[in-house]
């Protein structure tokens, strides 16, 4: 079945936005590799629990005594960018330092598919050995960014291949 003239159209719209959303949010709001002491908040405490989900691309929550939320690393950044023997570490009752950007230190992410909020984690210490250090971190998001670089445009020709075809049936539906 054949999108209509609209239905293209407005997934064509639909796509650019999205483009410029991304785009706008990668690369001038968000910077990538970019992330120093000063761009950070430090939550310290002893860790109350942790949890890993996910098969393939897996993230890891841990919690801290007194904290409301978990703290998250994604896939891609966990447990690649880790060391792995400060890892091993990583139990209840570890004293640890969770370093999370300023902008998500007062106010949390919420992930709407389990209903949770969290705190995305860009440096971990246990015991005061670095499991995850800033700089993995910042080489993480670089490498990130050059995924974007080749996505991006797939997805803006995408778009606009759709706009296109939209506005071309459009034009032949009317005469």
């Amino acid at each position: 079945m054949q999108p209509t003239p609209m239905q293209s159209i407005l997934g064509g719209v639909g796509g650019m936005i999205l483009f410029g959303y991304v785009m706008l949010s990668l690369f001038v709001l968000d910077p990538p590799g970019k992330l120093t002491s000063a761009h950070v908040k430090v939550f310290s405490g002893t860790v109350k629990s942790t949890s890993e989900m996910g098969a393939q691309d897996r993230s890891l929550d841990v919690w801290l005594e007194g904290q409301e939320f978990p703290f998250r690393c994604f896939g891609g950044v966990y447990p690649q960018s880790f060391d792995k023997e400060a890892l091993a570490l990583l139990r209840p009752g570890v004293y640890a330092s969770v370093s999370v950007q300023l902008k998500d230190a007062d106010q949390p992410r919420h992930n709407r598919a389990q209903n949770q909020s969290f705190r995305p984690m860009v440096a971990l210490e246990l015991n005061g050995r670095p499991a995850l250090t800033l700089e993995k971190y910042n080489q993480w998001s670089v490498e990130n960014q050059k995924t974007a670089h080749l996505v991006l445009p797939i997805l803006f020709c995408c778009s606009l291949g759709l706009f296109w075809s939209g506005m071309q049936k459009r034009k032949m539906s009317q005469g």
